[in-house]
C-alpha cells in the first residue's frame, strides 16, 4: 500500500499508539506483520476501487473544466479515501506490536499521520512520491510487505 503516493487520508487517529492496549501481550513479529499487512491489503482493495472511479472522474473534469476541475476531483477523492486510510492506521495502531518494534511502529504511524495531514492540506502535492518515502522505508524496515508495496500510485 502502501506507498500511498497518491493520497493518504487525514486525521490523527488519536490515542491508539503503536503499542496497542497495555494489557495485551505483544504479538510475535510474524503475527504482527501478518495482521498489519492484512489491514494494508484491506485499505488497498477499497482504495483501488475509489481510484478507478477517480481516474475516470478526473479525466472528465479536466476535459470539461481544466485544472481547477481536476483539483476538485482530487480533493473529492482524498475526502473519500480518508476514512479508509484512517481505519488502516487505527487497525495497525491497535495491534500489540512486538516489544523490539514498538518504536518503529510508532514512527511509522506518525509518518503516515504526517503525510495525511500534508496531503489533505495540499491535495495537488499528493501526486508526488516524496511524501511517502519515509513511511515506505519504515514499513520495509518492519518487514511489512503489503504496507510497503506500491499500492495507490498514479504517478506513473
Amino acid at each position: 500500500m502502501a506507498v500511498l503516493s497518491l493520497v493518504g487520508a487525514l486525521a490523527l487517529v488519536g490515542g491508539a499508539g503503536a503499542s496497542g492496549a497495555a494489557e495485551e501481550k505483544p504479538l510475535s513479529k510474524k503475527a504482527f506483520v501478518k495482521q498489519a499487512d492484512k489491514a494494508c491489503r484491506k485499505a488497498d482493495v477499497a482504495g483501488n476501487k475509489l481510484l478507478d472511479r477517480f481516474l475516470v472522474d478526473i479525466k472528465a473534469a479536466e476535459a470539461s473544466g481544466g485544472n481547477a476541475a481536476g483539483d476538485a476531483a482530487l480533493q473529492s477523492f482524498i475526502g473519500e479515501y480518508q476514512p479508509v486510510f484512517e481505519q488502516m492506521i487505527a487497525s495497525i495502531g491497535a495491534l500489540p506490536a512486538p516489544k523490539a518494534d514498538k518504536k518503529k511502529v510508532a514512527k511509522l504511524l506518525a509518518a503516515w499521520r504526517s503525510e495525511i495531514d500534508e496531503q489533505v492540506a495540499h491535495p495537488t502535492k499528493a501526486l508526488t512520491k516524496d511524501q511517502a518515502l519515509t513511511s515506505y522505508h519504515l514499513s520495509k524496515a518492519l518487514g511489512l510487505k503489503v504496507c510497503s508495496s506500491p499500492g495507490l500510485d498514479v504517478t506513473h
